[in-house]
């Protein structure tokens, strides 16, 4: 934290100097390469070699839509600060009072604000890119992917589904999916008369 900030925020000199010492720099804002390959891009949960690059893929298209989103912000900071700017030359042309000096201090605070935004979107757009870099690597591995033919897709997707389903028995409790494939569902041949035992109808 800036030193003449601590200052306003604190009197004493022990909790400036304390405060002081803490090293930010190197702090990690996104997740590192171990936990995209072990928590996001996990087999258990992405069990194949495809269902590793759809999720590549997704997670490349986020990435993408966030450094947008900075790109975005970056440039209403650079607008708020030139637009603190001017309204602090035209306050300044003005007589000296409580009220104009008041109002610059206050166009001081946006500048100092906007400021500390641009160097947060560009630590984060970084850590975008860094995150971005693993996911790609996934994505270049399994490329060949991206050629396949529609139907072949879905027969990857559905292997992926009924792999991933012998680690998770909800998919089977809820949908009747199972690695051999979907259970039938009783209602589906007799409707509800399956499920009441009732062979008259209703």
């Amino acid at each position: 934290m800036d030193t003449v900030a601590l200052k306003s925020l604190f009197t004493d000199q022990k909790s400036i100097e304390f405060l002081s010492e803490i090293e930010m720099d190197g702090v990690q804002l996104g997740m590192t390469p171990f936990q995209i390959q072990h928590f996001v891009l996990n087999r258990r949960e992405f069990t194949t070699d495809f269902a590793q690059f759809q999720q590549a893929k997704l997670e490349l298209y986020h990435r993408l839509q966030n450094l947008f989103d900075l790109y975005y912000q970056r440039r209403t900071a650079r607008a708020n600060i030139l637009l603190a700017e001017g309204t602090i030359e035209n306050l300044e042309r003005k007589k000296p009072g409580k009220i104009r000096d008041a109002k610059i201090e206050l166009q001081k605070v946006e500048l100092d604000r906007n400021n500390f935004t641009l160097l947060n979107i560009q630590h984060t757009a970084m850590e975008k890119l860094k995150e971005a870099s693993v996911f790609k690597k996934v994505y270049d591995k399994y490329k060949k992917f991206d050629s396949m033919k529609p139907e072949e897709i879905a027969k990857l997707e559905e292997e992926a589904w009924r792999i991933k389903s012998a680690y998770y028995p909800e998919l089977g409790e809820r949908y009747g999916l199972t690695p051999s494939g979907f259970l039938a569902l009783p209602h589906e041949k007799n409707g509800i008369k399956e499920l009441t035992g009732d062979q008259h109808g209703i």
